[in-house]
């Protein structure tokens, strides 16, 4: 089964108000609301594309797939890179344990991999 782990990409973000921040990148209200409540059947393509632009992010970010046969994984499909892996990092929570005076150090190497990677 395909579901959205929209709330998983937006926690990983550190977005702390998701509807304001849908709402900041062109979602209407209602809609932002309907994502993050997981109440909503479907995404149009046009909604798919606003949110990857938003988290800078791929369609295959945003989905996860649980299969319904655990046979199935042993033919190696295509959508076993969908399946959902732990987050084994939060960087509020290394942020938190670094000593206060190294947090600029920590700042300054965070900004070196932001432009490698951007």
């Amino acid at each position: 089964m395909l579901k959205y782990n929209i709330n998983k990409v937006l926690k990983t973000r550190l977005i702390s108000q998701p509807v304001g921040f849908l709402t900041h990148h062109g979602m209407p209200r209602q809609t932002a609301n309907r994502l993050i409540s997981g109440r909503f059947k479907n995404l149009t393509t046009k909604q798919l594309e606003k949110l990857c632009l938003a988290l800078k992010c791929t369609p295959n970010d945003l989905l996860e797939w649980t299969p319904d046969d655990e046979k199935i994984l042993e033919t190696n499909p295509p959508l076993k890179q969908l399946l959902p892996a732990p987050i084994q990092y939060q960087l509020k929570d290394i942020a938190r344990e670094i000593p206060f005076e190294k947090l600029n150090e920590f700042a300054s190497e965070l900004d070196q991999l932001k432009k490698k990677y951007i």
